[in-house]
């Protein structure tokens, strides 16, 4: 059953839908969990994907704030919130639990 639908909705569904809905979810299965590639991809052209290099701003941010962390608790994450999200739980006194 897709992940995230009551399994009440899903069969309420014709069979054709609920067998598309299952058949897709085999095929994003199959892709890597990284970088989203699915090894058919691989044997059918051992080019299929080239590497492309990008600058992300958020990226560059969540490291940035693990290197300050180092002392996290086991199981503690680094998010990014937008802007006034996170000056609201600061504000109440919930932001920066390390």
């Amino acid at each position: 059953m897709p992940i995230g639908l009551p399994h009440s909705t899903f069969l309420s569904w014709s069979v054709e839908d609920q067998d598309k809905a299952l058949a897709y979810q085999r095929e994003m299965a199959k892709a890597c969990v990284r970088c989203g590639t699915r090894q058919d991809e691989w044997d059918a052209n051992p080019n299929a994907y080239l590497g492309d290099i990008y600058h992300c701003e958020g990226c560059a941010r969540l490291a940035q704030e693990e290197k300050n962390a180092e002392d996290l608790a086991p199981g503690a994450h680094i998010r990014l919130l937008p802007e006034r999200m996170a000056l609201e739980r600061i504000e109440r006194g919930q932001g920066g639990d390390r």
